[in-house]
Parts: C-alpha cells; structure tokens; sequence
C-alpha cells in the first residue's frame, strides 16, 4: 500500500518528488526515487498499467548484451557498436552525449526489470533471447514475455511495494513555480471533478507524446502530450518538432489492431510484400541499405508502392520455423499474437495487411543527459523528451530511452529533494473556473468536433510526406482551433478542454517546425524539398516568448543541452 500523502482535510498533497506520467519513464522514474527514501507521488491521466502507450507496446528493449542467438551463437555487441547505430539511424540530429547514455545504462536497466520481477525470454538461465530488430547491425532485442501489459502489470506492483502514492485518473494542468523554481503542480479530475494542489521539491515529466494528433495510432489516441505543453508554458525549451515517427500496424478483415509495429514480426524473419505477394523492399534500396534498414526506409517504400496501385501492403511470415514461432508464442503471444487471433487473422498461413499509424514523436522537451531541464525543480524523461532518437528512431530505443532516462530522472530529482531544504508553498495560481466546473466523462459535441479537425489536419499535413503549401494550411488551421476552444461552452470539464488545446498548439508548431526545417531527413520528408543538406543538421528550438507569450524560434548545431543554462547541479 503507498503511503497516504493526501491530506484528509484539504485537496492539497505534499511529496518530495512528483513524478506525472505512469508509462515506463515515469514508473522508473517514481521507483527509482522511492529506492533512495523519499517520498514520491506518481501522478497519472488514466491508470498505471493499462492507459498509456509503454502497455500497449510489444516490450521489445534493445540493450547491447551480446547475447546467444537463436543459433546459440554468442554476438560480438557492445555499447560502442549500439552507439553507431543509433547515431546513423538517427541522420546526424541524435545528441552523442544522450545516445552514450542510453547505450552505456540500457543493459543495467534491463537487469534492474528482472530482478523487480520483469520476465524477458532468454536461452539457458543467464542469456537473453536478442532479436535483431529493424536498423540494428546486431540482435540487441530483449523481449518481454507478455509485453508492455506484463511489464507495466509488473511494475505497478513494485510502484505500491515501495510506498509510492499512485494518483490515478487525474490531468495536470500547469506546474507551480516559485522564484524561477518548479515546487509543484495543479491537477484536475477525470472522474471526481476535484482539485488538487501538489507541493513538491522535485517534479519529473514523463507524459508520452502527442499521438492523439493523429486518427490511426498504434499505442493510445488518449495521449495528448500534455508534459510539453505544461514544461513549454512554464519556460522549458521543445525541439524536433518537426519529427513524427510512423509505423505499420495490422488491419485484419478491415478493423485496425492499434498495438505494436511490425518489429516482433521482422526481428523474426517476416517480410513486406504487396498485393501481387512480391517482396518490393529490394525495388527501392540497395542490399547495403537493407541490411540496416530502419522505419523511414520502410515506411517511404511502403508509400511509394501505394501510389503505384500496389496496395493493399501485407506482412507474411508462413517461412518461419517452429522454433521461432515457440519463442514468439512464449515471448508475446498474449500481448501480440492472441490479438489478431481473435480478429480473426491467421498469421501462419496467410498474409496480414498492415497500414501506417502514428507510433510515437521524436520531439520533446530539452534536457540534458542527466534529464534536466533549464527549469530549476524539472527533469524530463521518455517521449515527452528530446535528445537520443535525432531525425529517425533505432528500433528498440523506445522503451530503451524510457527505461534509462526514467531510471536517470528519478535518482537525480530524489538526489536534488534529498538537498532541498523545506517546501516552498506553490503559487496559488490555478485557473479559479477549473475548481468550479463540473466533471463530464462525455466529450461535448463541440469538442469532439474540434478533435476530429484536428486528426484531419494532422493526417493530411503531418503524414510520412509534406509540403510547404500544406503545412502552412495546417499551421494556420491549428491557430484558428485555439482561438475556437474559448466559444466551448464551460459547463463541461476542463480537461477535455485542456487536451484538445494542447493538440492544437502542437499541431500548429510542429507544422511551424516542419516548415522551418527546408530539407528532408530522416523520418522528415518534404516532396518540395527532397535532399538531406549538411546545413541543415541542427535542431530547431522553440519557447514561449517571456513578454509576448508568442513561440521563439532558434537553431542550435551544437546538438543538446547548453550546459550553461542549467539552473541546478545534478548527478548522473
């Protein structure tokens, strides 16, 4: 049972370190802090476990283990070879102190997820079953048996064993600065409609990213990449606005499966192939490039082909062996296979069409490799952050990131609590009508119309391909959304409210991004302006003007975190 921080009197909660977000970075993040003796809250939307995108994903975590094969081989693997391949997927944007970060902590990481009793297919008692996942010159998959529901079933467990108080189904709205100083936050009611004012001497964001932009997703549309918006509006800086990662997600008998991508299934040896049951990667990239192929790759390939009237696009995987299939059954049958099972899909024996889907955003907010933000009192870790994946994402860095960083965020946010002297009373600076509005499960009419422009904008402008005229529309339409939540009548609850905005000033810059960003690079392609320009391998960074409350653009070469902007000292 987690401590009852809650005051009984009053809808005030008092905690060393919050931690928002309950995915893996802010599991992490809220365990390894309450490891060190504080006091942590961990504050999530919906609940621990089952909302969110790291339990819906396939549990795949690349860690440079080198371990036997399925051939019972053992790899030459180390964090040096992961290093390389990030920084190549990643097209000349990755930031080189956060990929030696991850590379360097994810085998540790992993090993800490099986001793708080996370299970991972292995080969004999001491060596992990590694797949060679999608743009990765070795097998460095670890794979969790049940996927992201067991991981995350697992870890919600070990969240109560340490006493972290687990408040669930509410949103927060902004965070409490004091002097220049994060010392909290201001959280609404999904369902009670309460208020509630949480004082904290240290507050990780960990809230996903902005997925619910877009119709078809693979993880939850409910992600509506709060984190930025609330690190954005308190003076933290967002880049790589520009870059949406795409994945390919199973349609079976015309209901589309929003799970994980197509990486369990091609780490195994299935192939894409297009209505006439022809492999067509080989039409598009040399074997040099196939061989370290990644999403962008793919997903360019597989929108090509469909404009050539190739469509529909299918996985087959009738070539795989018994013994493949056995581990693939045991690793994440339940959290995989069992689904396009029941929605009647025979993977075996036939092919399965799959089609693009919005998977994650490369975009965040800027940190260093230590999680912290320029804001006194602020780490940020997972896909709310920037810094690793650059222009296109290394698969199974996803959950890698989310494990590292998350890890890193918690030990240095308790490491700054543990220093802090007493509380600081937060601001008293809530929107008064939030505490007064009533609470409503069912979005508004006018709202869900508001969200169903937005998904269209989105999809039309922010796909896998872009152009100018287009983003420009989009980025012009996301401002008149906003200006169109205030005509939303306010019987109904603030939150609804507070999503559909964050999505509309996402949107509008991350098409202002888009546009700024006159190149195609990674898993950015604009078809007004192809090629990749050595000028143009540097970050766009955007904040919110101090006087004006307008975004702020600036370039950055010097890929990072500006060590000088740092606020407060923090371990690695």
């Amino acid at each position: 049972m987690g401590r009852n921080l809650v005051s009984k009197n009053t809808n005030n909660l008092n905690c060393d370190v919050l931690v928002v977000g309950g995915g893996l970075a802010g599991a992490m993040a809220a365990i390894t802090a309450a490891q060190t003796g504080v006091k942590v809250a961990l504050l999530a939307k919906g609940t621990v476990g089952d909302s969110g995108s790291s339990a819906r994903a396939g549990g795949i975590i690349a860690a440079s283990f080198g371990h036997a094969s399925s051939e019972n081989k053992d790899l030459d693997d180390d964090p040096e070879i992961h290093i390389r391949d990030t920084l190549q997927v990643g097209c000349g944007l990755s930031s080189e102190e956060h990929v030696r970060a991850l590379a360097e902590d994810a085998p540790a990481g992993v090993l800490e997820l099986e001793r708080l009793g996370v299970p991972f297919s292995k080969i004999g008692v001491n060596r992990f079953h590694q797949l060679k996942l999608p743009g990765n010159s070795r097998p460095r998959g670890c794979s969790v048996i049940g996927g992201g529901p067991e991981l995350m079933g697992v870890l919600r467990k070990c969240l109560g064993d340490l006493g972290v108080q687990l408040v669930e189904n509410i949103t927060v709205l902004k965070l409490s600065n004091t002097e220049g100083q994060v010392v909290g936050a201001q959280a609404f009611g999904t369902k009670d409609g309460k208020h509630l004012s949480v004082s904290s001497k240290a507050t990780v964001l960990a809230t996903g990213g902005p997925t619910g932009l877009f119709r078809t997703v693979s993880g939850d549309n409910r992600n509506t990449g709060d984190g930025l918006i609330i690190g954005y509006e308190a003076g933290a800086q967002l880049a790589n606005l520009e870059f949406v990662e795409f994945t390919l997600i199973f349609s079976v008998r015309g209901k589309i499966l929003p799970m994980a991508g197509l990486a369990p299934f091609l780490s195994r040896g299935c192939t894409l192939i297009n209505k006439y049951r022809e492999r067509f990667m080989e039409n598009y990239y040399s074997p040099e490039t196939l061989a370290h192929a990644g999403r962008a790759e793919m997903l360019q390939a597989v929108v090509q082909e469909t404009a050539r009237n190739q469509s529909p696009i299918s996985i087959e995987c009738s070539a795989l062996s018994e013994a493949v299939w056995s581990e693939f059954e045991r690793s994440q049958g339940l959290s995989i296979l069992a689904k396009i099972r029941e929605a009647g899909g025979d993977f075996r024996n036939d092919p399965i069409e799959v089609v693009p889907a919005a998977h994650s955003l490369l975009a965040g907010l800027v940190t260093n490799a230590c999680t912290s933000t320029r804001i006194a009192g602020l780490w940020a870790a997972g896909e709310c952050a920037t810094g690793v994946h650059g222009a296109a994402r290394l698969s199974g860095n996803g959950l890698a990131a989310c494990l590292v960083f998350g890890r890193r965020a918690g030990r240095n946010a308790a490491q700054f609590a543990l220093n802090s002297e007493n509380f600081s009373e937060p601001l008293n600076n809530t929107d008064s009508a939030a505490q007064e509005l009533g609470v409503s499960e069912i979005l508004p009419p006018a709202l869900k119309s508001l969200h169903g422009k937005i998904n269209t904008i989105a999809e039309s402008a922010l796909g896998v391909i872009r152009e100018s005229k287009t983003l420009a529309n989009a980025e012009m339409q996301f401002r008149k959304i906003q200006l169109e939540i205030g005509d939303v009548s306010t019987s109904y609850r603030p939150v609804g409210m507070t999503e559909i905005k964050n999505l509309a000033v996402l949107g509008e810059l991350m098409a202002s991004a888009a546009i700024r960003r006159r190149e195609s690079r990674g898993l950015h392609f604009r078809s007004d302006a192809t090629n990749s320009k050595q000028s143009w391998r540097k970050w766009l960074i955007v904040e919110k003007g101090q006087d004006s409350g307008l975004p702020t653009w600036h370039e950055k070469k010097q890929l990072g975190f500006d060590e000088e902007e740092i606020k407060h000292g923090t371990p690695s």
